[in-house]
């Protein structure tokens, strides 16, 4: 009876480790990948890329499940970035779509392409997107006008990037798309509709910021149009509060590029639409409207091109 007890007892430890076993077996070295991968960030964190670069290898040695969490591919993606890796992250954003994880995939495709747009290698920063965007994202606006900026500062593709354009203007008349628009054509040689687009895009952007309270004024001439008001108009209150705020701002010091009562994405934006309506002008050799543009960007502070393409 004892031994016939001990031979259930046995095989149903058998039965079980048959199933534990696996599971195991599968779970913990997907854990120690996951612990390697933090420890990752933890050198990433402190600058140690070496370490990090280690520690990720061993992550993908113990699991290869844990390449397709977000945490690895984020991080192995702002490692390669870090390292100027350009084909291996291209190669990354590859294997999450294959994968079949598209969430993940997008945001770092997103990153990617920021990282290589900062670096002006548009090309890649293209690539990027085309590669990690999902097909049912492929027709928003924001994708279509991505693209579309991306091929005009790359010089490529220009028919196709003006069809991508018009199309999400149909969907959101943004001034910020109206400027893609500009841009595209601008590549293009086609500086008398680049520059009405532009200037369209100046003017809605402006008017939408001022009814929202923030003034940018217009070029070398702002400050004084700011501190006069006209004798025949009401001064709005918010116009004149933003006045006397100017005034106080002046009177302390230089003029400044962060104003407190401008909101600096605002101004930021501006600066980019003015610097594009800029170059259109000097293509088509309008010397004054392009100088209103430059004496604006300098006013603000805004010296550097490579920050405002």
């Amino acid at each position: 009876m004892r031994r016939m007890q001990r031979g259930s007892f046995l095989l149903m430890a058998i039965v079980v480790l048959s199933c534990v076993l696996p599971i195991a077996r599968r779970w913990i070295p997907y854990e120690i990948g996951l612990w390697k991968v933090a420890e990752a960030g933890n050198h990433f964190r402190d600058g140690k890329l070496d370490q990090a670069s280690r520690s990720m290898e061993q992550a993908e040695s113990w699991s290869r499940e844990v390449v397709a969490s977000a945490d690895y591919s984020e991080l192995m993606m702002n490692l390669l970035i870090e390292q100027g890796d350009s084909e291996r992250a291209l190669g990354l954003l590859k294997t999450l779509k294959l994968q079949g994880n598209p969430s993940v995939a997008a945001q770092a495709g997103l990153r990617a392409s920021r990282f290589f747009a900062s670096g002006q290698d548009y090309s890649r920063a293209l690539q990027a997107l085309q590669i990690s965007t999902p097909p049912d994202a492929r027709s928003s606006p924001a994708f279509l006008n991505q693209v579309a900026y991306m091929k005009a500062m790359a010089g490529v593709d220009l028919e196709t990037a003006l069809i991508e354009i018009d199309t999400a203007l149909q969907f959101l008349p943004d001034a910020s798309l109206l400027d893609t628009k500009a841009w595209v054509l601008f590549q293009a040689q086609k500086y008398e509709d680049a520059a009405r687009v532009a200037q369209r895009a100046v003017e809605e952007f402006e008017k939408a910021a001022s009814e929202n309270g923030v003034y940018v004024g217009e070029g070398d001439d702002s400050v004084a149009k700011l501190m006069e008001p006209s004798s025949n108009t009401e001064v709005p209150s918010a116009l004149q509060q933003h006045r006397d705020r100017m005034k106080a701002v002046l009177a302390e010091s230089q003029p400044r590029r962060r104003y407190e009562m401008v909101e600096q994405s605002a101004v930021q934006t501006a600066a980019v639409l003015r610097y594009h309506r800029a170059k259109i002008y000097d293509a088509l050799r309008e010397t004054d409207r392009a100088k209103k543009d430059w004496n604006w960007l300098e006013f603000h502070h805004f010296h550097d091109e490579s920050l405002l393409r």
